[in-house]
């Protein structure tokens, strides 16, 4: 297709414009304040990585790259008011049980998030932890079906398991 993606870009090899996917590299800007990146900060402790992106930066940022929860905020005062800066990674989806290498079980949990935002106003960040493929929010389990890896493998001619 002339009009889409590249043949052997990421979005043309996995098709994401069919499945309504938007991939962007690098870092994607939500608003003017709120950015997503992978991140290139790994620190040990927890807590760590999320309070040194959020040290250098001067918006909210979304971040990956750790495969772990973590969440920090900072309140800046300014001439005219405030605003509270975050830095969240929500954690990974692949598998935390140490098939995915390195190999051996790391600190790592898998989750998502909820963002509420405004384009001129702060965002209100919700962690949804998935524990044992169990994602909880609102009172909600959110789960796969018992046939949910033979209709991936169906819908998309896969091999999952």
């Amino acid at each position: 297709n002339i009009d889409g993606p590249a043949v052997l870009s990421l979005t043309g090899l996995l098709g994401l414009d069919s499945v309504g996917v938007n991939y962007a590299d690098g870092e994607h800007w939500l608003t003017d304040d709120i950015r997503c990146i992978h991140g290139d900060i790994a620190k040990q402790a927890p807590g760590a990585t999320a309070r040194a992106t959020n040290d250098k930066a001067n918006e909210t940022t979304i971040f990956g790259h750790i495969h772990r929860t973590e969440l920090t905020t900072r309140t800046i005062h300014e001439r005219n008011g405030q605003r509270t800066l975050t830095a969240f990674c929500p954690g990974c989806l692949c598998r935390v049980d140490g098939v995915v290498p390195p190999g051996r079980c790391e600190n790592w949990q898998q989750g998502i998030a909820v963002l509420d935002y405004e384009p001129q106003g702060e965002p209100a960040i919700t962690p949804i932890r998935i524990i044992d493929g169990h994602a909880y929010h609102a009172g909600n389990d959110y789960s796969g079906d018992g046939d949910i890896i033979e209709r991936l493998e169906s819908d998309t001619g896969w091999k999952f398991s």
